[in-house]
């Protein structure tokens, strides 16, 4: 319970107004370790991952703007075309980590 309070208010400070409508608490802190947690509502996302180190967010291939910091927690919001399916994934010291291959919009 701890981690999922700490995590709900570190995401709230750090998400541009654009995404504040998304319920941020329906992120599952597993997912969000694990580098697989995103919300939406429409064309507005939410991406969120647990990382010591930097994370670089890449969506449907391409790089997106930067990440926002809180501890270890990582997130971006930002809007995506609807009417289709996108794909994530985050590199992290060179390595890929997480993501999802089929997340609709």
């Amino acid at each position: 319970m701890r981690f999922q309070l700490t995590l709900l208010f570190a995401i709230g400070s750090c998400v541009p107004a654009a995404a504040a409508k998304l319920d941020v608490s329906q992120l599952k802190p597993a997912e969000v370790k694990e580098g697989t947690a995103v919300i939406s509502d429409g064309a507005d996302f939410l991406f969120a991952i647990e990382s010591a180190k930097q994370p670089a967010l890449f969506v449907d291939n391409e790089p997106v703007g930067p990440m926002q910091r809180a501890g270890s927690l990582w997130t971006y919001s930002g809007k995506l075309k609807t009417g289709r399916s996108h794909a994530f994934y985050y590199m992290v010291d060179g390595q890929r980590v997480g993501g999802k291959t089929d997340v609709a919009a």
